[in-house]
């Protein structure tokens, strides 16, 4: 996985250009030259990296080249979610709680329904937003099992060793039962769909870093906040070269 330096002044300036609405994903990659300091990461893979509110990320799962879980002290950032980790890691995974958001006339805004209708803005619906990501460093047995997300995509064999080009298996579970019928997605737009038993067959995109991510939608009656829950899962890990 790419080394990633956080640049808060850089990304400030950056993002005065960016659409509000602008898609973004979760991944968790080293942060600067220390190997033993992480970063969950919101942004677009690989290079993008936004400023967000680390009191964002609710929980962060780590696991070490055995494959079992490995204790992590999170570090303070205005910006960004860091921790650090005393071992080597082969995987991490988190989630974050990224709060209400309201489809508009004019687009999605990053508000709740009251905001929205202090400002006058016609609302089409309103949402809650929650991210879950976990990230490939090395091959273990544990990263073909759940790693504790109630959203997952789970890959059936080691993905790293494909190509791209190749195809591999993955299979997505929520609240730890296999999602049917749901799109799985590379992020140049590939699309794959899960069987009964929650596994779909993905095309490894061309690239250093692949990621897959997939959508969940919950409907929710009788709450004047929002219409439904919308929860993104990512999964991230380097192409074999």
């Amino acid at each position: 996985m790419k080394t990633i330096r956080v640049l808060p002044a850089a990304i400030a300036v950056f993002l005065l250009f960016v659409p509000a609405s602008f898609a973004h994903h979760l991944w968790i990659g080293q942060a600067g030259d220390d190997k033993d300091t992480w970063a969950v990461i919101r942004g677009i893979v690989p290079d993008r990296i936004d400023p967000y509110e680390p009191d964002r990320i609710r929980e962060i799962f780590a696991f070490g080249v055995d494959g079992k879980p490995v204790d992590i002290v999170r570090k303070t950032s205005d910006d960004i979610m860091n921790f650090r980790a005393e071992n080597e890691l082969s995987m991490a995974a988190a989630w974050s709680a990224w709060g209400y958001r309201v489809n508009t006339t004019q687009g999605k805004r990053l508000i709740g329904r009251a905001e929205a209708e202090d400002e006058g803005l016609r609302i089409l619906s309103a949402f809650h937003s929650t991210h879950y990501a976990k990230s490939l460093f090395s091959w273990t047995d544990a990263a073909g099992e759940p790693a504790g997300l109630r959203f997952e995509i789970i890959p059936r064999q080691n993905p790293m060793e494909a190509g791209p080009g190749s195809e591999i298996r993955f299979k997505v579970l929520f609240d730890g039962k296999p999602l049917a019928g749901t799109p799985l997605y590379t992020e140049n737009g590939e699309e794959a769909t899960t069987n009964d038993d929650g596994v779909a067959a993905v095309t490894i995109p061309d690239g250093p870093t692949a990621l897959l991510y997939a959508r969940h939608r919950i409907d929710v009656e009788g709450d004047e906040k929002k219409d439904y829950d919308i929860f993104t899962t990512f999964l991230t890990f380097k192409v074999h070269r």
